[in-house]
């Protein structure tokens, strides 16, 4: 989602499923200062996201937040900065690894 989207750690934690338009492709957030924003993805992403809320509703059933622990609770920044730390070092050797990074590499994708 950071590398698709570029959005910020704070925005995806706030994320509910009900801020996902499959029609437009687009996730609305809340960013800095309560800015909404809306963020287009790309089909492919659509698709996954498609497919993770489908496994996330079988296991958890209805549950507004769109990411959730293991456990079904609402996500929170350690958790975040840790899953994308230890993915991270299977693709770069740059020092920090971060959701940040991948915000940088998304802007870097998009001058590119």
């Amino acid at each position: 989602m950071f590398y698709n989207t570029g959005i910020r750690l704070s925005e995806l934690l706030n994320l509910k499923e009900t801020d996902v338009d499959f029609h437009s492709d687009t996730v609305k957030v809340l960013g800095k200062r309560n800015k909404e924003r809306i963020i287009p993805f790309t089909n492919k992403f659509g698709s996954l996201l498609k497919d993770y809320i489908k496994e996330k509703e079988k296991i958890f059933g209805l549950v507004p937040e769109l990411f959730l622990t293991d456990s079904g609770r609402k996500m929170y920044p350690k958790l975040i900065y840790l899953i994308v730390k230890n993915h991270l070092v299977s693709f770069t050797t740059l020092e920090k690894k971060s959701p940040h990074i991948l915000r940088h590499t998304f802007c870097n994708s998009l001058i590119e």
